[in-house]
């Protein structure tokens, strides 16, 4: 975990100083004090704070031959890359991954990120040219403007929009899409400057006097199946992976801390790191979990406890219904650089704060294991294509009981709209009414609803589209300016199945590219860098990702259960309780609880603050949110609420820049 910035003069000189003032803005990112190098038209900066042994000594940025580098992350596939670039190792043994990125662009020119694997942000000036990148998911942040004749760039936005005026203008379609948070997470190179734009995830990027080229290196494609004789092997494949993700990310300077929820994705990496541990002779391994005694449907202190029974842990818990929800508002704001979706950052917060209070500085957290994963719900996509109306019941009875058939996600009914329907009114579309007759007749004789209510369903069913009323907290101008309803239809088509036969697993893909990862990874960057941690994601390795949606959609749903490959892979090596459980905490009891009982108040009066003439939201309709959420306690506008208070406080300027951060918050690990 670093800070980087530099410029490269195209037109315009820039002075050395301000890529020093951008990396003071970000000091946070910076446990030693910042280095820059002039390189002709090119300056390089890094804020070092390394959290691996191999980066230790690398304080400054780091040149080899003709090439200097700053880079914020870590290569996992060392070992790989030493071999194939024939490093020799140093006396004491220790090759920085700095050294190791710049001998993989002599060898390879920009095709070395093809080669690389890890989580990564980086610049190398050869002499003639910039060259930048980042890595598939986009755990690491990288901004930059290209703006009058000079190229900037930085780990935050924030260093490069303290510069002046013109790097700071508000970008006001990303500030109306903070309301709309499925569009919001997927505008992958915008942010809340106008001038100030994201390298997106798996892209690179070469600056030259001959201008700028930006390219993608990689791409997750589905089609691709893999075959294994039998049906272990795919489980014991799956698992290799996952420990090996694990172990690459379990390098530290100081000690390693996982999230533990009590779920199956914490669980997992959990008890594998837990047993790298033990492997290592490295000690008991350390877990933080939340617990939530004022929101019982929320609190996992049950499963949590059958992984710490186990022993060779040190447990941490943090009670995380004693604080408000909107606890550090005002520097989160400026941490994240203006309004944000996700009003459980508080939870964040406070495990980070734990975990660095134990003198660690890497923590493994189970992010979105279900989209990198897979439910497996593409296997009731298939049966229903193949005419399979038996099994897919089978397995929609199956979810049903196991989750509790009083959920309506969960339900037979909810199965069949969801993954039935759409096909058989695709057949009824394409005019192939016999098939129709066919499906219908098959269906009939599984459930025994009757064939006209079958048909009635099928005729009053359509795909779920955007109207225009759920943006009616946005200004009318602005939804026909930024195209929002035809955006988000479109967002709505390439995630749904709308054409068939559909692929084994696309519901799996759509998910991935669909689910705004990176949006989600860059807000986990910033808060852990505030808090000097650096938090890895063994879920978002992109081998583990290339096999999980290259598995038969069969091994991922079976009996019931979802994610069945995982539990599989996991057997013996996890608790039956956690790994065949069927329900899970809610965190939105949590979000309710916590912010009725500490944030009325603040949210009330911020949204009262919101001016008649305010250029994005409609008053009015500001205010009927409010008065639903408030006086009527409908809690289905809790995020809504959320989404205007801190738009309010930022309106208002109430944002808050940590002061001193790094000098007072690192300056004893720096000692040690």
């Amino acid at each position: 975990m670093s800070g980087i910035a530099g410029s490269f003069s195209l037109n315009n000189k820039i002075p050395v100083h301000i890529v020093e003032e951008m990396l003071d803005t970000i000091e946070h990112r910076s446990l030693n004090k910042p280095s820059v190098k002039a390189l002709g038209p090119a300056i390089l900066g890094l804020g070092s704070f390394p959290t691996t042994l191999e980066e230790k000594h690398v304080l400054s940025p780091f040149s080899l031959g003709t090439c200097t580098a700053v880079l914020d992350g870590r290569l996992d596939n060392r070992d790989d890359l030493l071999k194939s670039l024939n490093i020799q190792a140093h006396v004491n043994n220790i090759v920085s991954d700095h050294e190791i990125l710049i001998h993989s662009y002599m060898k390879w020119d920009i095709k070395c990120l093809e080669k690389l694997s890890g989580d990564f942000s980086f610049a190398i000036w050869d002499g003639e040219k910039l060259f930048c990148g980042r890595d598939r998911f986009g755990v690491k942040p990288f901004v930059y403007s290209d703006t009058k004749g000079s190229f900037l760039f930085a780990s935050e936005a924030k260093a490069i929009a303290s510069i002046n005026q013109e790097y700071s203008i508000i970008n006001d379609e990303y500030l109306a899409l903070s309301f709309i948070p499925d569009l919001l997470v997927n505008e992958s190179s915008d942010t809340i400057y106008k001038n100030i734009k994201k390298l997106p995830p798996a892209h690179g990027m070469v600056i030259s006097q001959k201008g700028i080229r930006q390219f993608k290196y990689w791409e997750l494609t589905p089609g691709k199946t893999t075959h294994y004789k039998t049906e272990s092997e795919y489980y014991e494949r799956l698992f290799e992976l996952l420990d090996k993700s694990i172990h690459h990310r379990m390098r530290s300077v100081t000690g390693v801390g996982t999230a533990l929820s009590g779920g199956l994705d914490s669980s997992s990496i959990t008890c594998l790191a837990r047993n790298h541990n033990e492997n290592n002779n490295l000690g008991p391994l350390h877990t933080f979990s939340c617990l939530f005694h004022n929101a019982s449907k929320s609190d996992e202190k049950e499963w949590i406890d059958s992984i710490i029974e186990e022993g060779n842990v040190i447990p941490h818990w943090i009670y995380s219904d004693t604080e408000s929800p909107m606890v550090d508002i005002e520097e989160m704001l400026w941490l994240n650089e203006g309004p944000f979706y996700g009003g459980n950052y508080y939870l964040q917060r406070m495990l980070y704060q734990s975990v660095k209070k134990q003198g660690i500085n890497v923590f493994l957290d189970g992010e979105d294991g279900d989209g990198i994963l897979s439910h497996g719900y593409d296997y009731l996509v298939q049966l229903a294509q193949s005419g399979n109306w038996s099994r897919f019941f089978y397995e929609a009875d199956s979810i049903s009981t196991r989750f509790g058939s009083g959920i309506y996600y969960y339900s037979r009914a909810n199965s069949y709209s969801r993954y039935a329907l759409p096909l058989l009114k695709n057949t009824m579309n394409n005019r192939r009414y016999l098939q129709l007759i066919k499906d219908i007749q098959n269906i009939h004789k599984v459930t025994h609803v009757s064939r006209k209510k079958l048909i009635s369903h099928l005729w009053d069913y359509e795909p779920k589209t955007t109207v225009e009323e759920d943006y009616s907290i946005i200004r009318k101008d602005l939804i026909k300016k930024y195209h929002f309803i035809e955006k988000k239809k479109e967002r709505h088509y390439s995630s749904n199945i709308n054409n068939f036969p559909v692929n084994d697993n696309w519901l799996h893909y759509s998910g991935i590219i669909n689910s705004g990862n990176s949006y989600v990874l860059e807000q986990i960057d910033r808060i852990s860098s505030y808090h000097g941690l650096e938090v890895r994601h063994p879920f978002f390795c992109h081998e583990l990702a290339e096999y999980c949606i290259s598995i038969p959609s069969r091994y991922k749903l079976k009996d019931g259960y979802t994610r069945y490959h995982l539990i599989k892979a996991m057997e013996g090596k996890l608790p039956d309780k956690v790994r065949l459980r069927g329900d899970k905490g809610d965190l939105s009891h949590q979000s309710v609880y916590g912010f009725r009982h500490f944030c009325n108040d603040l949210i009330e009066n911020s949204i009262d603050a919101i001016s008649p003439d305010d250029p994005i939201v409609v008053k009015e309709e500001a205010d009927k949110v409010k008065n639903t959420y408030i006086k009527d306690k409908d809690d289905s506008k809790l995020m809504d609420v959320w989404s205007l208070a801190t738009y309010s406080l930022w309106c208002q300027g109430k944002i808050k820049a940590p002061y001193n951060y790094r000098k007072e918050n690192h300056l004893e690990q720096n000692k040690a």
